[in-house]
Protein backbone atom coordinates (compact mmCIF):
# COMPACT_ATOMS: atom_id res chain seq x y z
CA UNK A 1 0.00 0.00 0.00
CA UNK A 2 1.43 3.33 -1.04
CA UNK A 3 2.14 5.97 1.62
CA UNK A 4 -0.79 8.38 1.90
CA UNK A 5 0.09 12.05 1.44
CA UNK A 6 -2.25 14.73 2.76
CA UNK A 7 -3.24 16.97 -0.20
CA UNK A 8 -1.58 20.38 0.08
CA UNK A 9 -4.71 22.26 -1.00
CA UNK A 10 -6.67 20.63 1.86
CA UNK A 11 -3.96 21.58 4.31
CA UNK A 12 -4.08 25.23 3.31
CA UNK A 13 -7.88 25.21 3.25
CA UNK A 14 -7.96 23.77 6.75
CA UNK A 15 -5.40 26.34 7.90
CA UNK A 16 -7.52 29.15 6.42
CA UNK A 17 -10.68 27.89 8.12
CA UNK A 18 -8.93 27.66 11.51
CA UNK A 19 -7.41 31.14 11.08
CA UNK A 20 -10.78 32.66 10.18
CA UNK A 21 -12.35 30.94 13.17
CA UNK A 22 -9.86 32.43 15.61
CA UNK A 23 -10.04 35.87 13.96
CA UNK A 24 -13.83 35.85 14.26
CA UNK A 25 -13.60 34.62 17.84
CA UNK A 26 -11.13 37.37 18.78
CA UNK A 27 -13.36 40.00 17.16
CA UNK A 28 -16.39 38.77 19.08
CA UNK A 29 -14.41 38.75 22.33
CA UNK A 30 -13.21 42.30 21.65
CA UNK A 31 -16.76 43.47 21.02
CA UNK A 32 -17.99 41.73 24.18
CA UNK A 33 -15.18 43.34 26.14
CA UNK A 34 -16.27 46.78 24.91
CA UNK A 35 -19.89 46.05 25.83
CA UNK A 36 -18.93 45.03 29.37
CA UNK A 37 -16.95 48.23 29.90
CA UNK A 38 -19.48 50.77 28.70
CA UNK A 39 -22.53 50.61 30.96
CA UNK A 40 -23.70 54.25 31.10
CA UNK A 41 -23.30 57.68 29.53
CA UNK A 42 -20.18 58.56 31.50
CA UNK A 43 -18.41 55.42 30.38
CA UNK A 44 -19.45 55.97 26.76
CA UNK A 45 -18.30 59.60 26.83
CA UNK A 46 -15.02 58.58 28.48
CA UNK A 47 -14.46 56.01 25.71
CA UNK A 48 -15.15 58.62 23.00
CA UNK A 49 -12.95 61.22 24.70
CA UNK A 50 -9.98 58.89 24.88
CA UNK A 51 -10.35 58.19 21.17
CA UNK A 52 -10.85 61.80 20.09
CA UNK A 53 -7.99 63.21 22.15
CA UNK A 54 -5.63 61.53 19.69
CA UNK A 55 -7.34 63.05 16.65
CA UNK A 56 -6.28 66.17 14.77
CA UNK A 57 -7.72 69.35 16.27
CA UNK A 58 -7.57 71.37 13.03
CA UNK A 59 -8.84 70.49 9.57
CA UNK A 60 -8.99 72.24 6.24
CA UNK A 61 -11.22 70.76 3.56
CA UNK A 62 -13.33 71.34 0.46
CA UNK A 63 -17.07 71.01 0.92
CA UNK A 64 -19.84 70.56 -1.61
CA UNK A 65 -23.40 71.24 -0.45
CA UNK A 66 -26.24 69.70 -2.45
CA UNK A 67 -29.83 70.84 -1.96
CA UNK A 68 -32.41 68.35 -3.34
CA UNK A 69 -36.09 68.97 -3.95
CA UNK A 70 -38.90 66.61 -2.95
CA UNK A 71 -38.15 64.42 -5.96
CA UNK A 72 -34.51 64.06 -4.94
CA UNK A 73 -33.30 66.27 -7.78
CA UNK A 74 -30.40 68.60 -6.96
CA UNK A 75 -31.66 72.16 -7.38
CA UNK A 76 -28.61 73.97 -6.04
CA UNK A 77 -24.95 73.21 -5.37
CA UNK A 78 -22.54 75.28 -3.30
CA UNK A 79 -18.75 74.94 -3.30
CA UNK A 80 -17.08 75.92 -0.04
CA UNK A 81 -13.66 75.94 1.60
CA UNK A 82 -13.87 75.28 5.33
CA UNK A 83 -11.51 75.38 8.24
CA UNK A 84 -12.52 73.52 11.39
CA UNK A 85 -10.85 73.91 14.76
CA UNK A 86 -12.11 71.49 17.39
CA UNK A 87 -14.22 71.75 19.43
CA UNK A 88 -16.28 74.82 18.57
CA UNK A 89 -14.93 76.88 15.67
CA UNK A 90 -15.75 76.64 11.98
CA UNK A 91 -14.68 79.15 9.34
CA UNK A 92 -16.52 79.10 6.00
CA UNK A 93 -15.16 80.54 2.76
CA UNK A 94 -17.96 80.37 0.14
CA UNK A 95 -16.75 79.93 -3.43
CA UNK A 96 -20.22 80.41 -4.95
CA UNK A 97 -23.21 82.63 -4.25
CA UNK A 98 -21.05 85.54 -3.20
CA UNK A 99 -22.86 88.78 -2.39
CA UNK A 100 -23.38 90.92 -5.49
CA UNK A 101 -23.58 94.66 -4.96
CA UNK A 102 -23.19 97.31 -7.68
CA UNK A 103 -21.83 94.57 -9.98
CA UNK A 104 -18.91 94.10 -7.61
CA UNK A 105 -18.25 90.80 -5.86
CA UNK A 106 -18.02 90.95 -2.09
CA UNK A 107 -15.88 88.33 -0.35
CA UNK A 108 -17.91 86.88 2.48
CA UNK A 109 -16.46 84.83 5.32
CA UNK A 110 -18.58 83.23 8.04
CA UNK A 111 -17.13 82.17 11.36
CA UNK A 112 -19.05 79.92 13.74
CA UNK A 113 -17.77 80.12 17.28
CA UNK A 114 -19.52 79.03 20.49
CA UNK A 115 -22.98 78.85 18.86
CA UNK A 116 -22.69 82.28 17.28
CA UNK A 117 -22.25 83.14 13.58
CA UNK A 118 -20.05 86.10 12.70
CA UNK A 119 -20.25 87.34 9.11
CA UNK A 120 -17.41 89.34 7.57
CA UNK A 121 -17.50 91.18 4.24
CA UNK A 122 -14.16 92.07 2.65
CA UNK A 123 -12.45 91.30 5.96
CA UNK A 124 -14.67 93.61 8.03
CA UNK A 125 -17.24 92.55 10.61
CA UNK A 126 -20.76 92.72 9.19
CA UNK A 127 -23.23 91.01 11.53
CA UNK A 128 -23.62 88.53 14.38
CA UNK A 129 -26.31 85.86 14.64
CA UNK A 130 -27.13 83.23 17.26
CA UNK A 131 -26.82 79.84 15.58
CA UNK A 132 -26.21 76.78 17.77
CA UNK A 133 -24.46 74.02 15.82
CA UNK A 134 -23.85 71.00 18.07
CA UNK A 135 -22.70 68.77 15.21
CA UNK A 136 -19.20 70.26 15.38
CA UNK A 137 -18.43 69.36 18.97
CA UNK A 138 -20.46 66.14 18.86
CA UNK A 139 -18.43 64.86 15.91
CA UNK A 140 -14.90 65.75 16.97
CA UNK A 141 -14.91 67.89 20.12
CA UNK A 142 -15.79 65.64 23.05
CA UNK A 143 -12.12 65.16 23.82
CA UNK A 144 -11.69 68.91 24.36
CA UNK A 145 -14.27 69.20 27.15
CA UNK A 146 -14.45 67.93 30.69
CA UNK A 147 -16.93 65.18 31.49
CA UNK A 148 -19.25 67.55 33.37
CA UNK A 149 -19.32 69.96 30.41
CA UNK A 150 -20.19 67.19 27.94
CA UNK A 151 -23.03 65.91 30.11
CA UNK A 152 -24.46 69.43 30.46
CA UNK A 153 -24.25 70.00 26.70
CA UNK A 154 -26.05 66.73 26.02
CA UNK A 155 -28.82 67.63 28.45
CA UNK A 156 -29.25 71.05 26.80
CA UNK A 157 -29.98 69.23 23.56
CA UNK A 158 -32.80 67.37 25.31
CA UNK A 159 -30.87 64.10 25.43
CA UNK A 160 -31.70 61.91 28.43
CA UNK A 161 -28.26 60.88 29.68
CA UNK A 162 -29.82 58.23 31.92
CA UNK A 163 -30.74 56.19 28.84
CA UNK A 164 -28.13 54.27 26.85
CA UNK A 165 -27.77 51.07 24.89
CA UNK A 166 -25.10 49.41 22.81
CA UNK A 167 -24.60 46.61 20.37
CA UNK A 168 -21.68 45.36 18.30
CA UNK A 169 -21.74 48.45 16.08
CA UNK A 170 -23.18 51.36 18.07
CA UNK A 171 -22.91 53.22 21.35
CA UNK A 172 -26.10 55.19 21.87
CA UNK A 173 -26.89 57.94 24.37
CA UNK A 174 -30.50 59.07 24.78
CA UNK A 175 -32.34 55.84 23.97
CA UNK A 176 -32.74 52.51 25.79
CA UNK A 177 -33.15 50.22 22.78
CA UNK A 178 -33.30 50.09 19.00
CA UNK A 179 -37.10 50.43 19.03
CA UNK A 180 -36.81 53.97 20.40
CA UNK A 181 -36.59 56.04 17.23
CA UNK A 182 -38.14 59.27 18.49
CA UNK A 183 -36.13 60.29 21.57
CA UNK A 184 -33.25 62.77 21.14
CA UNK A 185 -30.15 60.59 20.80
CA UNK A 186 -26.59 60.35 19.49
CA UNK A 187 -24.93 57.29 17.98
CA UNK A 188 -21.19 56.58 17.98
CA UNK A 189 -19.23 53.75 16.42
CA UNK A 190 -18.65 51.10 19.09
CA UNK A 191 -15.09 50.38 17.99
CA UNK A 192 -13.61 53.53 16.50
CA UNK A 193 -15.56 56.20 18.37
CA UNK A 194 -16.67 58.39 15.47
CA UNK A 195 -20.12 59.99 15.28
CA UNK A 196 -22.68 58.17 13.12
CA UNK A 197 -26.07 59.74 13.81
CA UNK A 198 -27.75 62.58 15.71
CA UNK A 199 -31.50 62.76 16.24
CA UNK A 200 -33.09 65.83 17.87
CA UNK A 201 -36.79 65.85 16.83
CA UNK A 202 -37.63 69.27 18.30
CA UNK A 203 -34.55 71.10 17.03
CA UNK A 204 -35.37 74.34 15.21
CA UNK A 205 -32.91 74.13 12.33
CA UNK A 206 -32.93 70.40 11.54
CA UNK A 207 -34.00 67.13 13.18
CA UNK A 208 -31.53 64.46 12.10
CA UNK A 209 -27.99 64.17 10.78
CA UNK A 210 -26.37 61.01 9.45
CA UNK A 211 -22.56 60.78 9.21
CA UNK A 212 -21.21 58.38 6.59
CA UNK A 213 -18.19 57.25 4.57
CA UNK A 214 -15.71 57.76 7.39
CA UNK A 215 -12.07 57.51 6.44
CA UNK A 216 -8.94 57.12 8.53
CA UNK A 217 -7.14 60.42 9.05
CA UNK A 218 -4.05 60.67 11.19
CA UNK A 219 -4.77 58.79 14.41
CA UNK A 220 -8.50 59.27 14.05
CA UNK A 221 -11.43 59.24 11.67
CA UNK A 222 -13.35 61.82 9.70
CA UNK A 223 -16.64 61.58 7.83
CA UNK A 224 -16.77 62.53 4.16
CA UNK A 225 -20.55 62.75 3.85
CA UNK A 226 -23.27 64.18 6.10
CA UNK A 227 -26.96 64.10 5.25
CA UNK A 228 -29.17 66.48 7.21
CA UNK A 229 -32.92 65.98 7.49
CA UNK A 230 -35.82 68.24 8.46
CA UNK A 231 -39.43 67.04 8.68
CA UNK A 232 -38.20 63.62 7.45
CA UNK A 233 -36.97 65.15 4.18
CA UNK A 234 -33.40 65.66 3.03
CA UNK A 235 -32.51 69.27 3.70
CA UNK A 236 -28.91 69.19 2.55
CA UNK A 237 -26.16 66.71 1.66
CA UNK A 238 -22.62 67.78 2.56
CA UNK A 239 -19.62 66.08 0.94
CA UNK A 240 -16.04 66.65 2.10
CA UNK A 241 -12.80 66.11 0.20
CA UNK A 242 -9.17 67.33 0.04
CA UNK A 243 -8.95 66.99 3.81
CA UNK A 244 -5.73 68.36 5.28
CA UNK A 245 -4.26 69.10 8.70
CA UNK A 246 -1.31 71.21 9.94
CA UNK A 247 0.80 68.09 10.41
CA UNK A 248 0.33 67.08 6.77
CA UNK A 249 -0.05 70.41 4.97
CA UNK A 250 1.67 73.61 6.00
CA UNK A 251 -0.54 75.71 3.75
CA UNK A 252 -3.41 75.30 6.20
CA UNK A 253 -1.77 77.98 8.33
CA UNK A 254 -2.83 80.53 5.74
CA UNK A 255 -6.44 79.75 6.56
CA UNK A 256 -6.04 80.05 10.32
CA UNK A 257 -7.51 83.52 10.05
CA UNK A 258 -7.07 85.91 12.95
CA UNK A 259 -10.54 87.44 12.89
CA UNK A 260 -11.61 88.53 16.35
CA UNK A 261 -15.42 88.05 16.60
CA UNK A 262 -17.13 91.37 17.12
CA UNK A 263 -14.48 93.58 15.52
Amino acid sequence: MKNFQFPKFLFFSLFLVISCFFCAKNEILAQQKTQKKLKNTKEIVDFIQKKQKKWHKKYFFTQINEYPNELGEITRTDFILEYLQSPNTLVIYPQTNKIQENEKKQDVVTKLHNDTLYNFVNGKFFQKLYYPMPLVWLSCGLGSYKMKEVLEKLKKLGIDIEKTYQDNKNLVIGASNTQDITSPQVHYDAEKGFLKRVLIPNYKYWQEAVFENQQAFGKGWIETKVTIFKDKKVLIVEKYSNIKAPETAGEIKDFDIKINPGN
